[in-house]
């Protein structure tokens, strides 16, 4: 499609360059060859994208919503995992700071201050 269409491109600029006679051959009116073609590079641009956008409906756009479904999948449940990762770890956390006040020992991030308001 794309090569007809550079053709077609090509054919018109070549034409209206070095067949100026055959450019300026009138059809009807005041309507000649050139202008005839000129709109015609319209007319086929329009259909070249309506064709695409038909493909890329019928085509394209499934596989996009498929793969985005998987891509969500996944991140949705990555981010599910760094979830239980974290309420594991904050457990886990919690559990250590229950021994610790069980067993008597001091918070780690705790010792210091003391040492430091009687330094004042």
């Amino acid at each position: 499609m794309t090569a007809a269409f550079l053709v077609w491109y090509l054919l018109y600029v070549v034409l209206s360059g070095w067949a100026r006679d055959f450019m300026g051959v009138k059809l009807f009116s005041s309507a000649n060859i050139a202008l005839i073609f000129g709109l015609l590079q319209f007319v086929s641009t329009f259909a070249i994208a309506w064709l695409y956008a038909r493909h890329a409906e019928r085509k394209l756009d499934p596989l996009a919503d498929k793969i985005r479904g998987e891509v969500e999948a996944e991140v949705a449940a990555a981010a599910q995992v760094r979830t239980e990762a974290r309420l594991d770890s904050a457990a886990d956390a919690g559990a250590v700071a229950v021994a610790d006040e069980e067993s008597g020992k001091p918070d780690p991030g705790t010792e210091d201050l003391g040492k430091a308001e009687d330094a004042r």
